[in-house]
């Protein structure tokens, strides 16, 4: 299918577009709680040492060889953040082929220009994170999976394993996209179940030789992983009346450990989540839909029901893999965050965009230029703050802000307590954050102590008796976009 000058010309706007939205003022704040862990774990692989380093044992390795590629040219914000911009742009890059492949070329275009401008992709495209890493691989890999399935390419098994590692290799959530695999090709008939006259299973043997390149591209990216650590931990098991427990001291691959502490961590929990979030299968996508422009919600419905109406094979591989998705994630209960959803979101932007297929053709341009610049125009509008941008529906469904604003407010924080204090007192959150900017933290001696919201929730009023003890008064309340942030008090 050939793309046309009108086509190629909206095409290179919408990229264009979305580079500007994700690098405009990219250092606008300092590193994030998130950001500092991948950061000092970057720093650490940057000089070599691959094994002892902090955040070993909850993500592998690929995002950290990138950032660490990164630091090398110019450690700062903004060098790191670019390797997020590069890869949400990839995303956008990748979805109108693929999507271009599947449908066509207008249903190709607005969905990448929902991607391109959708709040929550924008706004983890500009953070050290994995998600718009993971995103881009998602994309391939369905991309390939529909080749190997539905065109019998020759060499599609190929590149599906590559990006099956990779995507293991960049976070171990990656693993349902293997289940994603699974269910698709059980579906499309290339797993068999038999039952008679004995029990039987029939795979296609590309699909084994993409799982056995996906995990060789796992070990190859990962040789330090079975360097072995001296482990010591101690198992309790609650039987009601007691609770037995059991010392573990042994040495232990450190792929072996990563993987135990993402999963045992992943598992349900007792958490102060509000009733609605802690539902199944609805509690993902109504964080995600709650931080997106509201346009994109009608788009949504839109889609789905023009998909509804009359499905094609095409819809019914995007909804497998959406909802195959969704329904696994709903068991990652220690930390329900709409971050989760990233890796997934073009594959929402293309049930978003479907109705244009359907749209008259004299219309359908006008309609999607039209949503197209209500979508870049609202996006701009709200950011580069993105983190703090919730839609009404949050305050309807009565839903919590689960990111704790990021590192929104922050720089101003640090640039006053540099200027007027000399130390300060924090809990280990805000510390955390402010460990990479060489401040000077006292625990008994502070000038000023920072206080926030996110101390009720993680550091138990440990701030708060500081005050109290200090005698410390409120000199400094930081706000962003109207937002109270933190307060700065003088002891």
């Amino acid at each position: 299918m050939s793309i046309n000058r009108k086509t190629s010309a909206i095409f290179i706007i919408i990229i264009v577009a979305g580079i500007f939205l994700r690098t405009y003022d990219l250092g606008w704040e300092t590193y994030s709680y998130s950001e500092v862990e991948m950061k000092q774990a970057v720093d650490e692989y940057a000089k070599g040492n691959f094994i002892n380093n902090y955040y070993i044992f909850d993500t592998p390795p690929l995002p950290k060889y990138i950032f660490a590629a990164a630091v090398i040219l110019s450690n700062t914000e903004t060098s790191l953040r670019m390797v997020s911009v590069i890869f949400g742009m990839l995303t956008v890059i990748a979805l109108f082929f693929f999507t271009k492949k599947l449908y066509d070329v207008k249903t190709a275009l607005l969905a990448s220009a929902i991607l391109s401008f959708s709040v929550v992709h924008v706004q983890l495209s500009r953070y050290v994170q994995q998600e718009t890493m993971l995103s881009f691989f998602y994309v391939m890999i369905a991309y390939f999976l529909w080749e190997a399935v539905n065109e019998n390419n020759k060499y599609s098994f190929v590149f599906l394993g590559i990006f099956i590692g990779l995507a293991m290799e960049t976070k171990f959530i990656s693993i349902i996209m293997i289940v994603v695999i699974l269910v698709y090709t059980i579906y499309s008939k290339h797993i068999k179940f038999s039952l008679k006259p004995k029990f039987s299973v029939q795979i296609s043997n590309w699909i084994l030789k993409s799982f056995l390149l996906a995990l060789l591209v796992f070990f190859v990216l990962w040789p330090f992983g079975f360097t072995k650590l001296h482990t010591d931990a101690t198992i309790a098991v609650n039987y009601g009346n007691e609770v037995r427990s059991q010392e573990i001291s042994t040495d232990l691959p450190i792929m072996l450990l990563s993987f135990g502490r993402r999963i045992f961590t992943s598992m349900p929990a007792d958490m102060p989540y509000p009733l609605i979030l802690k539902i199944p299968v609805l509690n993902y996508p109504l964080l995600y839909l709650v931080k997106e422009c509201i346009i994109f919600i009608p788009l949504l419905i839109f889609g789905i029901y023009c998909i509804l109406r009359r499905p094609i094979k095409q819809d019914k591989f995007i909804i497998i893999l959406i909802a195959t998705f969704i329904i696994l994630l709903s068991f990652h209960q220690t930390n329900i965050n709409y971050r989760h959803v990233v890796g997934i979101i073009p594959f929402f932007a293309i049930l978003a965009s479907r109705w244009v297929s359907y749209a008259k053709i004299k219309l359908h341009y006008i309609l999607m230029i039209f949503a197209i610049v209500i979508l870049f125009s609202y996006t701009f509008i709200i950011g580069p703050s993105y983190a703090l941008y919730y839609n009404p529906l949050k305050d309807t469904l009565g839903l919590i802000d689960t990111d704790a604003k990021m590192s929104e407010g922050m720089k101003e924080t640090i640039n006053y307590i540099k200027q007027n204090c000399t130390s300060f007192y924090a809990g280990p959150y805000y510390r955390f954050m402010m460990s990479p900017y060489a401040m000077n933290f006292s625990n008994t001696t502070a000038s000023c102590v920072i206080s926030g919201d996110i101390n009720e929730l993680f550091e138990l009023g440990n701030v708060r008796k500081y005050i109290q003890d200090k005698q410390c008064v409120l000199e400094k309340t930081v706000y962003k976009n109207s937002i109270k942030i933190l307060d700065i008090y003088r002891c």
